[in-house]
Formats: C-alpha cells, sequence, structure tokens
C-alpha cells in the first residue's frame, strides 16, 4: 500500500480549556484502519481524514470529509488540489457541520454513498492515483 500515514481528526466539545481538534496520526496504516475511520466519520465529532504517501509531507495527498451519508474528496497533484465532482447531482448546496465550523458546498461535489467512498479510497491507497471510475477537477 503508497500510504504511509493517516491522520484522523476528533472534535472535542466543552473541553475546560475550549473546544479543540485532537489528531491522532497512525503510521504506516493497514487498510483495515483506513476503511474503519472511513465508516466512523459522523460528520461532526469525527469529520475529517487526511492521507499521506510521503512521509515528510506536511500537504495531505487525499483528504475525506463529513460523515453519515454526505461526502467530499479532496486531492492533491504535483501540488494542484483537486476535488471530486459529479456533475449528476442536483442544483443546489448542502451545508453541514464538521467539528464546530459550518460549510457549504455544492451538491455535485458531494458523494452520497459511503462504499463509493471506500472504493475510491482503497484504489487511492493501492495506486497513487485518484480513482478513475469518478470524475476530478481542479478545485474552484
Amino acid at each position: 500500500m503508497i500510504v504511509c500515514r493517516i491522520d484522523t481528526e476528533h472534535f472535542v466539545e466543552n473541553n475546560p480549556d475550549g473546544d479543540e481538534i485532537e489528531v491522532q496520526s497512525i503510521a504506516n496504516p493497514e487498510w483495515s484502519q483506513i476503511e474503519t475511520a472511513i465508516r466512523n466519520l459522523d460528520g461532526r465529532y469525527h469529520s475529517t481524514i487526511r492521507l499521506y504517501t510521503r512521509p515528510e509531507s506536511t500537504a495531505e495527498d487525499l483528504e475525506i470529509n463529513g460523515g453519515n451519508g454526505t461526502y467530499f474528496m479532496l486531492g492533491c497533484i504535483g501540488g494542484d488540489r483537486f476535488v471530486h465532482v459529479d456533475e449528476n447531482q442536483r442544483r443546489g448546496s448542502l451545508t453541514f457541520q464538521t467539528g464546530w465550523q459550518m460549510y457549504s458546498w455544492p451538491r455535485k461535489f458531494c458523494l452520497f454513498d459511503v462504499e463509493r467512498v471506500v472504493d475510491a479510497t482503497r484504489y487511492f491507497c493501492h495506486n497513487g492515483r485518484f480513482d478513475h471510475s469518478l470524475s476530478w477537477i481542479k478545485q474552484p
């Protein structure tokens, strides 16, 4: 597998020191750990996963956000950021919360099936490229 590190974010609410994001890093993760992290995304307390292919990297190669049936995927190739896009989606935007922040994303950038997210991530982990069964565009 090409992925050498995964970071998962956990939102801690009502911490005595104030709300915060805790990051858990796993070096040389197994596929089962990555898949579990995806399936544990809940869109609030566990809402972001970042995958890295180079140990020294500070910029994620693939990022998965969301949970509970609404996900969006971003990736980086050669310094350019790309986002999954589905032009067949209805128009409009979705507003959702990750941690303490509210986001509004066009529906066309969202995935609504965790199995597609898992499959696209598995492809990336084994091939180091975006899954060709999904469409990707430079992030607007």
